[in-house]
């Protein structure tokens, strides 16, 4: 009876990770393909932060695109970033902070597309 026990131990032995893989290891951002970014050694995939329609990770540019009423009520920019916020109807954005960016470019269009920004220390 022990002989099935053993056996299911070492197949499940064999699936759990033991170790972070060399393929992925890095010393800079062209040691990585274009759909990851180097952090701490190793190319991993990134997503874009919450507020950020698309972006680049390596760049570190964000586009918030606000294309409807009420889309965007308090845009955050994410620190450090390039930000292009564009808030493109009316009443389309509420706040928008880029106090942690890194520049920011605000585009409102429309009547009250955008009501309260608060910008930062960058362009």
């Amino acid at each position: 009876m022990r002989w099935p026990v053993a056996v299911l131990a070492l197949a499940l032995a064999g699936c759990l990770p033991n170790s972070r893989s060399d393929e992925f290891a890095c010393a800079s951002q062209a040691d990585c393909a274009s759909d990851r970014i180097c952090d701490g050694g190793f190319c991993i995939r990134a997503e874009c932060p919450d507020d950020c329609s698309s972006c680049d990770l390596v760049a570190k540019t964000c586009t918030i695109a606000c294309l409807g009423s009420g889309d965007c009520d308090n845009v955050q920019c994410p620190d450090g970033f390039d930000c292009n916020v564009l808030c493109m109807v009316a009443r389309a954005c509420d706040n928008v902070d880029c106090s942690g960016a890194r520049s920011c470019s605000v585009t409102c269009l429309g009547t009250t597309a955008c009501k309260d920004i608060t910008c930062g220390d960058g362009p």
